[in-house]
């Protein structure tokens, strides 16, 4: 059986991953936002658009190994 299947035909169970909230301030409309990290990988690049604005954020997070996160917060222009 497949990892994140059930034993039920037609049933799949989502596998979730524990994510931590994390604060930001958007580098174009300059407001404290909220994201999710996923703490179990220690570097990470994506681009999350703001809640707020909707611009496209470009996003640097370092997990340490005792599981403090650091987050960079970078507009296209930076």
């Amino acid at each position: 059986m497949a990892a994140g299947t059930a034993r039920c035909p037609g049933l799949a169970v989502r596998l979730t991953m524990q994510q931590e909230s994390a604060y930001i301030t958007c580098p174009y409309c300059w407001e404290t936002i909220e994201i999710l990290v996923d703490p179990s990988e220690p570097a990470q690049q994506y681009v999350e658009d703001c809640s707020v604005c909707c611009h496209p954020i470009e996003l640097s997070v370092s997990v340490a190994p005792g599981g403090d996160i650091a987050v960079e917060a970078h507009s296209d222009d930076d």
